[in-house]
């Protein structure tokens, strides 16, 4: 069915399956396979949910090697990467404590992506020391040590902080955030639209005041925290990304 591209139709063969199969053997493997599906689709909830289902059928040890790997991955695919992490705690019983290749890199990457980076370090060194080739594992050790050191960690910015500032000058918030042309341009639009509202409130015309100064200052204003806040998340998911990637580029072998 994976090779015809029959996917939806495989779905509901594999649920049939489940539901109607005369064995615990046969509802396993349908449901498993219907996870993999979900996988292959992008659809990484789906294949978690499924994936949970089957362990109500508390199938073999084996199986439940193949679940909680495939729970991990999807996990970790679909963004949930604390639960990736207790997945993989999870594996690791069934594993004797020693994770296949693919685990400690799920492993490695999770806790990157949580800020992890002191434990996710020593962790890489730990996998190029299991994993890496002998020809090749003084220069990728070299190569993992330099990428880990803390001076290379995500500077990561305070959503708190851009907030705060914004309230306190308007535009500040996004120039903390490291967008210095929007934040100034930020702060001229709201001291022009300040300005001109109590210009014309000193001379009198109170509607063109409001509507044209006051109103626009107050929208740019009540907004600005919220767009410091969102430009932080931009910044921070920008500087993550930078260093993870680097991470898989290091550790996953063309």
């Amino acid at each position: 069915m994976f090779a015809a591209g029959r996917d939806s139709a495989a779905l509901l063969q594999y649920e049939a399956c489940c539901f109607y199969g005369s064995s615990k053997s046969e509802k396993t493997t349908a449901l498993f396979n219907k996870s993999l599906v979900y996988k292959k689709l992008g659809y990484y909830e789906q294949s978690v949910f499924t994936l949970k289902r089957l362990l109500k059928f508390n199938p073999e040890v084996n199986l439940k090697t193949e679940i909680y790997y495939e729970l991990a991955l999807n996990q970790y695919l679909g963004g949930l990467f604390g639960e990736s992490l207790i997945s993989v705690d999870s594996l690791r019983i069934f594993e004797n404590n020693n994770l296949s290749e693919e685990a400690s890199l799920i492993e490695i990457f999770a806790l990157n992506e949580l800020g992890g980076y002191v434990k996710s370090s020593k962790l890489a060194e730990e996998f190029v020391n299991r994993f890496i080739p002998d020809k090749q594992k003084d220069s990728v050790m070299l190569a993992v040590k330099a990428h880990w050191n803390e001076k290379n960690f995500p500077r990561l910015k305070n959503q708190k902080t851009a907030m705060i500032l914004s309230r306190i000058v308007p535009g500040s918030g996004q120039i903390y955030a490291g967008y210095t042309f929007e934040g100034v341009f930020n702060l001229l639009l709201q001291s022009a639209c300040l300005t001109y509202g109590i210009f014309e409130f000193w001379h009198g015309y109170y509607l063109t005041g409001y509507v044209g100064g006051i109103s626009l200052f107050t929208k740019f204003y009540i907004g600005g925290p919220g767009r410091a806040r969102f430009l932080v998340q931009k910044t921070n998911y920008r500087r993550t990304k930078s260093f993870n990637d680097r991470a898989v580029d290091l550790l996953i072998r063309k």
